[in-house]
């Protein structure tokens, strides 16, 4: 390769390792804050069984609770597998790199 592509593969795998890893720092900080409301709408207390329209049924925050956690679980653990990937493979850094070096633009 030459000098000017290694250097640009190599500046686009920098940049792609860096982005990766603010990614996944961001990332877990939203996967907190759904597992946090998670959490809270585990919680909750059930509502009445009974619906007050006939064709309406009760809501379960029980349910939606356990999705925001798994939710929550899954994008903190892609993030990081994430990194892990850029990490160990130039190629695939330089290509998170290139690829939000295109979106920037």
């Amino acid at each position: 390769m030459s000098g000017v592509g290694e250097a640009v593969y190599s500046g686009a795998a920098g940049f792609g390792r860096m982005w990766a890893v603010i990614s996944a720092v961001i990332a877990t900080i939203i996967g907190i804050i759904f597992i946090v409301i998670g959490v809270i709408l585990l919680r909750q207390k059930t509502p009445d069984p009974d619906p007050k329209k006939p064709n309406e049924k009760p809501s379960n925050p029980k349910i939606g609770g356990g999705i925001c956690i798994a939710v929550a679980v899954f994008i903190i653990v892609f993030s990081w597998i994430m990194v892990y990937v850029t990490r160990k493979s130039k190629l695939a850094a330089a290509a998170v790199g290139g690829g939000e070096l295109i979106h920037m633009l």
